[in-house]
């Protein structure tokens, strides 16, 4: 689409009137613009501008964009219809991780090496070496390509044909992990303690409790304790942080495994989601204690 210098609304930016398909024109405009800004918004707030990724975006055509942490559980599903649990878990797990750096999760044009260091930055500071979550990365992003989400041309691991001087995790394999870390477990961690078949009914609830905090990226049992049936709404939390107080108005969303849990865990006939305040919900102190209470049971 082009114009001439006659056909051109300098002040308004649009085509003027008179010229032959003017409202179609002016309205591809507009989505052309539409588009750019959200490009910007969500490429650009933070990072330099490049021309090259913007034009590919531009070109790109206009679909539902799979995230990384999207696609990790969509992988993780793949696996677990053929039976294979265990490859199942670890790109389930992977895709957790990825919240914890992005909580919003990415698009994988953000997947860069900028991204992948920060990934690094954020478990290696906290004692975790995370080679096995790189190894997944690496693998989450190849399958990105198959399904032609990405291009391989912007690959951001290192690879002797397209990207020779990118990122690499080799070092990650010598580290160890230190033992007195408290936050974060490993991969492998995570996995064997899902696992574990030798619990009582109520030890067995205490866990998946545990795993429903850490499907939420962490979040702190006082807001879980306080969750109400009420505040989940197609698939997202919508609730205000205890420790901040500050109402989350798009809601969290919440994975299958957390969906399965408030389903096989969840009370019944209560309006808390979780039986953990019921009869101790008198006051602020009473739920701070009961909550203590119950973490250290």
């Amino acid at each position: 689409m082009s114009a001439t210098i006659e056909q051109w609304d300098f002040d308004a930016h649009q085509f003027k009137r008179g010229v032959h398909g003017r409202a179609e024109k002016n309205a591809k405009l507009d989505e052309y613009r539409e588009k750019a800004n959200k490009i910007k918004e969500e490429h650009f707030i933070d990072k330099p501008f490049s021309l090259q990724k913007f034009t590919e975006l531009m070109r790109a055509e206009n679909r539902v964009e799979v995230k990384v942490a999207e696609f990790c559980q969509l992988v993780a599903q793949e696996f677990y219809k053929k039976g294979q649990i265990q490859s199942g878990d670890y790109y389930k797990y992977t895709g957790v991780s990825v919240l914890k750096v992005s909580p919003s999760d990415i698009t994988f044009h953000e997947f860069d090496e900028m991204w992948l260091r920060q990934f690094e930055d954020y478990f290696t500071s906290r004692g975790v070496k995370c080679y096995n979550y790189m190894v997944h990365l690496r693998s989450i992003y190849n399958k990105a390509v198959q399904k032609r989400y990405v291009d391989f041309k912007n690959n951001p691991f290192k690879n002797p044909y397209t990207n020779p001087y990118g990122y690499t995790f080799s070092h990650l394999k010598k580290i160890k992990n230190r033992s007195n870390r408290i936050k974060d477990l490993t991969l492998d961690q995570l996995i064997a303690l899902k696992n574990i078949s030798y619990l009582t009914p109520l030890e067995k609830k205490y866990m998946a409790i545990w795993f429903f905090s850490f499907y939420n990226v962490g979040v702190n049992l006082i807001d879980i304790a306080q969750m109400k049936h009420k505040d989940i709404r197609n698939g997202r939390w919508y609730y205000a942080r205890n420790k901040t107080g500050v109402a989350l108005k798009t809601g969290k969303p919440l994975l299958q495994e957390a969906l399965d849990i408030i389903e096989n865990y969840g009370s019944k006939n209560s309006d808390y989601v979780f039986d953990i305040l019921v009869g101790y919900d008198a006051n602020e102190e009473s739920i701070t204690r009961r909550v203590h209470s119950y973490a250290n049971k």
